[in-house]
């Protein structure tokens, strides 16, 4: 319940900011299918557990392999990264307003103990929009610590180089013990494949006062795209400060 009135109020602020503008613009809605949908949770369960990760240990240049990334026509899949964290993604509801996924796992990033993650995601008709909560631990002096994040993004597609792009603009909130503690904006493209390797592309940067240490999240991958089976390849996670 905690989480899910964070998400509403993210949602306001979301809304009041205008993201939407996107379609005005001439986007159009990216009519994603689960296999997509599925390979954007899991990506975002990623990128915000590193949000999370960057909150409590703070912003240093890193690399982390994403060693391997899979999702299935049933939007079911699974995520790695860096060998030691595990996150899998099922389709948990679809209905004429949307599709709903849950994101679970754990493990541990560099040494940091993440023993829980459980997220929900739910996209719109077509994919349009995002909205997600999640509940993660960290541990700290050697015991779990409650841990959140909630999000919501806009998706639109528009003619690329290479073909058809899928792009987004997003807002995240990071939680510990229910009291917001870092706030992040959130932009990521990535084209579909044609025939050859599609490309994601996705980035969160910290936002706040003009004290606050900049952070910029960096996801960066190929992906094949066979009858809705997504396989991400050459893909990591970078922070720089």
């Amino acid at each position: 319940m905690r989480m899910k009135k964070i998400a509403s109020a993210v949602l306001g602020l979301a809304f009041a900011a205008g993201m939407s503008s996107a379609y005005a613009a001439g986007g159009e809605s990216p009519n994603s299918t689960k296999g997509e949908e599925a390979a954007v949770s899991l990506a975002e369960s990623l990128l915000s557990t590193m949000a999370a990760y960057v909150t409590l240990k703070g912003c240093t240049f890193a690399y982390y392999p994403i060693t391997s990334l899979n999702t299935f026509p049933d939007g079911s899949g699974n995520a790695v990264l860096d060998g030691t964290y595990d996150l899998s993604v099922s389709n948990t509801g679809m209905s004429t307003k949307g599709t709903k996924y849950h994101v679970s796992g754990g493990g541990s990033i560099r040494g940091q103990g993440i023993p829980t993650y459980s997220g929900d995601y739910a996209f719109g008709v077509q994919g349009a929009i995002m909205t997600g909560a999640a509940d993660l631990q960290l541990i700290e002096f050697g015991s779990p610590t409650d841990w959140g994040e909630v999000i919501i993004k806009d998706f639109y597609t528009v003619d690329g180089s290479h073909g058809k792009k899928l792009v987004d603009d997003g807002l995240e909130a990071i939680t510990k013990l229910g009291y917001p503690r870092s706030k992040w904006k959130q932009t990521s493209d990535h084209t579909r494949s044609n025939g050859g390797d599609g490309e994601w592309n996705a980035k969160k940067v910290r936002v706040g006062p003009t004290n606050t240490p900049n952070c910029t999240i960096t996801l960066k991958s190929k992906f094949d795209n066979l009858s809705d089976e997504h396989t991400f390849s050459d893909a990591y996670i970078l922070v720089r400060p």
